[in-house]
C-alpha cells in the first residue's frame, strides 16, 4: 500500500517521513509497518529468493532511517526511495567485496 493522501485520519507517507525526520520511531515504525511486505517481496525478487531477503530489507530500512536522522533521505516518496535503496544494496552485495571495477548491474524488475 503506498499512501501519499490522507485515509481515515491516517498521516501520509510525507508526514509520517517529516516526523521520523524530526527523531519519530514511531512515525518510523509506521512506515516500515506501510512497506515492509512490498519492500520484503522486492528484494526477494531481486536476490531470486528469500535467502538472504529479510536481512536485506531489514538493513535497507536501517540505511533510510539513518538518512532521514541526518536531515537526507526521501521527502515525498517513501516507497520509491525504499527499493531504490534496496536495488543498490543487492547491487553492492552482488559485486562481493573482491569484484574489481565496483557494482554488477541488476535490473530492476518491471511490474
Amino acid at each position: 500500500m503506498h499512501t501519499c493522501h490522507s485515509h481515515n485520519g491516517k498521516q501520509t507517507d510525507i508526514e509520517l517521513i517529516a516526523a521520523a525526520r524530526q527523531d519519530s520511531f514511531t512515525a518510523f515504525g509506521v512506515l516500515y509497518d506501510r512497506h515492509y511486505q512490498s519492500a520484503l517481496e522486492f528484494a526477494t525478487e531481486l536476490l531470486g529468493g528469500t535467502r538472504g531477503a529479510r536481512e536485506l530489507t531489514a538493513e535497507a530500512f536501517g540505511r533510510v532511517l539513518a538518512r532521514l536522522l541526518c536531515g537526507g533521505g526521501p521527502t515525498r516518496n517513501f516507497h520509491a526511495y525504499l527499493r531504490v535503496t534496496i536495488h543498490s544494496m543487492a547491487a553492492d552485495r552482488a559485486a562481493g567485496p573482491a569484484a574489481p571495477g565496483g557494482r554488477q548491474v541488476i535490473p530492476m524488475p518491471r511490474k
